[in-house]
C-alpha cells in the first residue's frame, strides 16, 4: 500500500509590513490572530496542510497591507511556486 503524501504550503509572513488592521485574524481566525499588545498579526504555524489553503488564502486577499508583494504570501513548499 503506497503512503499519499499529503502536500504541504509555507506561510512567509512580513511583519514589519502588517498595519495591524487585523483582516486576516477575521477572515480566518482558526488560522491568524492579533497580537493586542503588539497590533500585529500573526499566523498560528508556518507550515499548512492542503485542507487549511483556503481559508489562509482568503487571510492573505483581506490584509489591508497587500500593495506590492502583499506581507502574507504562500508557497507550495514541494515546487516553491507562489500561490498568493
Amino acid at each position: 500500500m503506497k503512503v499519499t503524501e499529503r502536500k504541504e504550503f509555507q506561510i512567509r509572513f512580513d511583519a514589519r509590513g502588517c498595519i495591524g488592521a487585523g483582516k486576516c485574524a477575521e477572515e480566518a481566525p482558526e488560522h491568524w490572530s492579533l497580537n493586542l499588545s503588539t497590533g500585529i498579526a500573526e499566523p498560528q504555524k508556518p507550515i499548512i496542510p492542503e485542507d487549511e489553503l483556503d481559508e489562509n488564502i482568503r487571510a492573505a486577499k483581506a490584509c489591508p497591507a497587500r500593495n506590492g508583494r502583499g506581507v502574507i504570501r504562500i508557497y507550495d513548499r514541494e515546487t516553491g511556486e507562489k500561490i498568493i
